[in-house]
């Protein structure tokens, strides 16, 4: 029986995509391009992250096809960040993620984050459907907000 740990590694898929995506800094940044940030300064800003890792995750999901970067009209210095669909397609694993740290790991405050379904208006828990109407929760149909216990965090 061939060792599955050695040999067939790199040909995981579970191998090759926490290569990709398997760090905090990056499904950071996939946290914060799925709530719309989309500069650099923006991404910065709101993970907190060093410029030299923010550039290097950047250029890693840029390289794999999960980010597009396109230079911002009369600025040639800056630029956008933005899903692709192969990146669009990571919203319910980033979902998965924020539920299982929700449960498992916000603290005795709760979650900092609450997400609302903009389809009907009411507060969600992190999944694929929303949990207040059972329609599809999509990147597009969610709006994130701060809660009492990230003011109170900070």
């Amino acid at each position: 029986m061939q060792n599955i740990h050695t040999p067939l590694r790199d040909q995981c898929s579970i191998a090759r995509a926490a290569d990709l995506i398997g760090d905090g800094w990056t499904l950071m940044l996939l946290r914060e391009l799925f709530w719309r940030s989309t500069r650099y300064e923006q991404l910065a800003e709101h993970t907190g992250m060093a410029s030299n890792v923010l550039a290097q995750r950047l250029r890693k999901l840029v390289d794999s096809g999960i980010v597009t970067k396109t230079v911002v009209e009369n600025d040639a210095r800056r630029f956008d960040y933005a899903l692709t669909p192969k990146g669009l397609e990571l919203f319910p694993v980033v979902m998965a993620v924020m539920a299982w740290g929700d449960r498992w790991s916000s603290g005795d405050a709760g979650p900092l984050i609450a997400l609302h379904h903009t389809v009907c208006g009411k507060k969600t828990r992190p999944g694929t459907v929303c949990s207040a109407c059972g329609e599809p929760l999509t990147h597009d149909t969610i709006r994130a907000e701060v809660t009492e216990a990230y003011q109170q965090a900070e």
